[in-house]
């Protein structure tokens, strides 16, 4: 039997603790511990694509000739930025950091950015109640 639980605050902490002093040394159990890393949801993702597609309609509306590719290559050029090469003696240009590697934290703060950047550029989008990146915010306010 595999049990796992992720110690983020006291209380996890705690239950921890009060696990490991329940039990029997009779039957050895094997502990690892890692650093733990959320990944986005599948709804925060849903809804980034869709915001994406909202904004190119948007734009090309008012002119422009954005696709979806484009656009998600722009935010990130503007809120993500570039990865260093791991080898300074090799000529690779800069690459744009993957938002797939993101956290689920890192990603609603990319999400909150990009959010700011359309509303400013007069582009208003949807936040449903039940999105993952509804819930974060509301959990860091």
């Amino acid at each position: 039997m595999t049990q796992k639980l992720v110690v983020c605050n006291d209380a996890t902490k705690r239950q921890l603790l009060t696990y490991v002093e329940r039990l029997d040394t009779n039957k050895p159990i094997e502990f690892s511990f890692k650093p733990f890393k959320a990944r986005r949801s599948l709804s925060a993702n849903a809804l980034y694509w869709k915001w994406v597609s909202i904004m190119v309609t948007h734009f090309n509306s008012k002119g422009a000739k954005y696709t979806t590719e484009f656009l998600h290559d722009a935010l990130k050029h503007t809120f993500l930025g570039y990865k260093e090469s791991p080898d300074s003696k090799l000529d690779i240009p800069p690459q744009l950091k993957d938002s797939r590697t993101l956290s689920t934290a890192d990603f609603c703060r990319y999400m909150e950015q990009v959010e700011a950047w359309a509303i400013d550029r007069g582009c208003f989008l949807p936040r449903p109640e039940d999105s993952a990146y509804e819930k974060y915010l509301q959990g860091v306010r």
